[in-house]
């Protein structure tokens, strides 16, 4: 299953660069705000738990995709990519912005059970502060869960980790 879902990630990540391998997209006149959606993936992460509080902590991922997809909705359905380096630069960037208004994320990964066995697990928060450290290939987002996890969350690393980025507007990405 683990591998089938990584197999899944790359070819729809790839499919949506092949579609559109821009930096930035140009939208003329599109009339209504356009938002787009991110995609996120890192071979490596850890959670922090603020000590006293549950529901904040920090998501720590390494070995990261430099490569971020974004896709909008239909009907005009455009797509791309992104580096972290841009995608950053574009945080506080704009009309409501993720700076101001931080992003959900639906974060899935894999993590080693006490058995040995590995669970995929998906978990909601929200991201804020993001903090890239292109030398040590590691990015840093202080979260607030959006519903504390059922269960306990892993101590150990986190294998597979991907984020799926809430709406943020196209105009905020379009290249000036």
């Amino acid at each position: 299953m683990r591998n089938l879902l990584i197999i899944f990630t790359f070819i729809f990540c790839n499919i949506l660069s092949a579609i559109d391998n821009r930096s930035y997209i140009h939208v003329k006149n599109h009339g209504a705000r356009e938002t787009a959606l991110f995609i996120f993936h890192a071979k490596k992460g850890l959670i922090q738990i603020d000590e006293g509080n549950d529901k904040k902590g920090k998501l720590i991922l390494l070995d990261i995709n430099n490569s971020i997809t974004f896709f909008s909705e239909r009907p005009n359905r455009h797509s791309g990519t992104l580096s972290v380096d841009k995608f950053l630069e574009s945080w506080k960037k704009g009309v409501n912005n993720f700076q101001s208004n931080p992003p959900s994320a639906g974060l899935t990964y894999y993590s080693k059970q006490k058995d040995t066995k590995e669970k995929y697990t998906e978990v909601a928060v929200i991201l804020k502060n993001p903090n890239y450290d292109q030398s040590s290939d590691r990015l840093t987002f202080d979260i607030d869960f959006i519903k504390t996890p059922d269960e306990t969350l892993p101590k150990s690393y986190l294998d597979e980790v991907t984020l799926f980025i809430d709406g943020y507007w196209l105009g905020n990405l379009i290249k000036q």
